[in-house]
């Protein structure tokens, strides 16, 4: 409750009118500028959770339990708010940023982003602090929780080395970044969880904008990352090196007043990285299991097909498909384990001033599950969300 209390407080004091009324310049140099994002969800669901990404029907006894998850449900969220900080310093080429936004437990204030950059003449930066992993994971959707195959990426703290090119009508930015993944690639509270790390993750990309003639520049990337974890055998109780890694390519193409953007993911040992939030009694699959005692990895894929439209300046609609499938299923981590899902999704941004959105979208989940006898079973599921966004 006092950590609640603090953080409040010290939000309270940054959102005080004065205070970001304009870029403030402090005796150091630095050039300081507060922003932030106000977002309220609310929205009804029917055999899913709100915000969540996939479906199931329950055939519970209880009436109760069975009627709250097949039946229409309201609910509303704001705790995706965010409050950030800007910092820059021109003399010595450094730039930085503080974030954090209240989507912890109880709405208490949490960290998400705290790094410093530094940028060198050569065109190279130097990163150091806590970001986004060097991985993409994108989608057009507003659900907080975003779609299945497409929610894994996250802030994690490391070292990044990267650059910028320009070649013309090319812009080639290659990193390599060494960075803490295991809870992004491991779920914690997987049978076969991870004991400990000796050594951090290594992370790559590669990205490439370039001209094409029919409006903004289009982009191609491709990505991996991994970590060599130690990992406890549950039959065994043994400790096993493993190295879980994930892959992805992707491409973003703006067409005149449209935008399409796809990506393909592919991992092993890695299936909490695509980000399925288990709806009712459904279960993620590990990423390891056990077979005769082994230790053995699973895979997943993920793609998705997005396109947004946008006839003005303050009307846009989108819409998109995007699937995940987990790879040899095995009975160990009990009932109700997913065995792929799937999304169509389309949605409305209306932009309300020079500050807000009003948007507007509906989620059809279709997921295929192994219940614990017999063969695999398909539920669907609704979803229907409105979200206005105040950005300052």
């Amino acid at each position: 409750m006092k950590k609640g209390l603090i953080s409040f407080a010290v939000c309270a004091t940054l959102l005080a009118p004065n205070t970001f009324a304009k870029t403030v310049q402090t005796s150091t140099d630095n050039s300081v500028s507060l922003y932030g994002e106000i977002k309220y969800y609310v929205g009804w669901t029917k055999q899913t959770d709100f915000m969540g990404n996939t479906a199931y029907k329950s055939n519970s006894t209880a009436l109760a339990e069975k009627d709250s998850q097949n039946k229409t449900k309201y609910d509303s969220y704001i705790g995706s708010t965010t409050i950030g900080i800007d910092i820059e310093n021109k003399a010595v080429n450094l730039e930085g940023k503080i974030e954090g936004d209240f989507s912890n437990d109880g709405d208490v204030f949490g960290l998400t982003y705290a790094y410093v950059q530094h940028n060198l003449d050569n065109g190279l930066f130097v990163l150091i602090g806590k970001t986004d992993q060097i991985g993409e994971e994108n989608t057009l959707s507003n659900n907080d929780n975003a779609v299945a195959g497409f929610n894994g990426t996250d802030q994690v703290v490391q070292v990044r080395l990267g650059g910028s090119f320009d070649l013309g009508s090319i812009t080639f930015t290659p990193e390599i970044a060494l960075e803490d993944i295991k809870d992004i690639l491991i779920g914690k509270d997987e049978t076969n969880y991870v004991n400990r790390t000796a050594f951090p993750g290594i992370g790559a990309k590669i990205s490439i904008d370039f001209e094409t003639g029919f409006g903004d520049p289009a982009k191609v990337y491709g990505f991996c990352e991994f970590q060599n974890l130690k990992i406890v055998n549950n039959s065994t109780n043994e400790e096993k090196s493993k190295t879980p890694y994930v892959y992805g390519v992707g491409f973003d193409l703006p067409i005149d007043i449209a935008e399409i953007q796809a990506e393909y993911l592919h991992g092993k040992g890695t299936t909490n990285y695509a980000g399925i939030e288990a709806t009712g009694d459904l279960q993620v699959p590990g990423g390891y299991y056990n077979e005769d005692n082994e230790l053995k990895a699973r895979k997943f894929d993920a793609y998705n097909i997005e396109v947004s439209i946008s006839p003005t300046d303050i009307f846009n609609i989108y819409s998109g498909y995007d699937y995940v499938r987990f790879k040899k299923h095995i009975r160990e981590i009990g009932d109700n384990a997913v065995k792929n899902t799937q999304t169509v999704f389309g949605g409305i941004n209306l932009t309300t001033t020079k500050y807000s959105t009003l948007s507007l979208e509906w989620d059809h989940f279709k997921t295929e599950y192994y219940p614990s006898v017999g063969d695999s079973e398909t539920d669907s599921a609704n979803q229907l969300f409105l979200l206005y966004d105040y950005a300052f």
